[in-house]
């Protein structure tokens, strides 16, 4: 190869600058992560089905938010039918009888390891409505993955400053609005609900009901 080289016979090839080949990197990272998320979720349900548990009859996907909180309660040790098919979200087709048949299964200790096994390899936060890749590592990086510093949500919510910060006087309420803090992971939070405006998802509709419209009036609800 040197000698190939020497006599100019190798053509040039393609070096990315420095800056490149480090963001090459992440994003490359990044995606060998959603592909092994989206592998977990294969192996979570094939171990489902092996314990005649089938929750893939009413639930189209089982990385969404009812198929996680199942499935991180079975993980937990619940077992009864009924309440986990409490854990469902309310604005799914299925109702709760039929989600707790298709929980009828038999609960095999191997199987049920693989199902942990799988959960503890994480979660991909960008399937959650107006997450995008940078709000979600920003969030990461500024909060991290250890919520017990809080007590109650409240208390996250408050140390975001997105909590209301109402001026009253006189047990009336003269002026609305939140406490000013300079806070990375709140910027990030807000530009999500932002992004939910358009989103045409439950997440999205909710706040649309209260935009003002251009006449001054509110948007009617959907």
């Amino acid at each position: 190869m040197l000698k190939l080289h020497t006599y100019g016979l190798l053509n040039n090839s393609f070096q990315p600058a420095s800056q490149i080949r480090v963001l090459r990197t992440y994003w490359r990272q990044r995606a060998e992560h959603v592909q092994a998320a989206a592998s977990c979720i294969q192996r979570m349900q094939k171990a489902l089905t092996q314990m005649n548990v089938q929750l893939a009859n009413v639930i189209s996907d089982l990385g969404g938010l009812t198929g996680q909180l199942i499935v991180r309660a079975i993980v937990r040790g619940e077992r009864d039918p009924q309440k986990l098919a409490a854990l469902r979200d309310r604005r799914m087709q299925a109702s709760p009888e039929e989600v707790a048949k298709s929980l009828e299964g038999n609960w095999r200790p191997e199987l049920l390891f693989l199902v942990k096994q799988e959960v503890d390899a994480g979660v991909d936060l960008t399937r959650i409505d107006g997450i995008d890749v940078m709000v979600a590592q920003t969030i990461l990086a500024e909060v991290g993955l250890d919520m017990v510093r809080w007590e109650t949500e409240g208390n996250f919510v408050s140390w975001l400053g997105l909590c209301p910060d109402n001026r009253i006087t006189g047990n009336k309420i003269v002026g609305r609005g939140t406490r000013h803090v300079v806070n990375r992971a709140a910027t990030s939070l807000r530009m999500a609900a932002n992004a939910l405006l358009r989103s045409c998802g439950g997440c999205g509709r909710s706040p649309r009901r209260y935009l003002p419209a251009r006449a001054g009036s509110l948007v009617p609800r959907e």
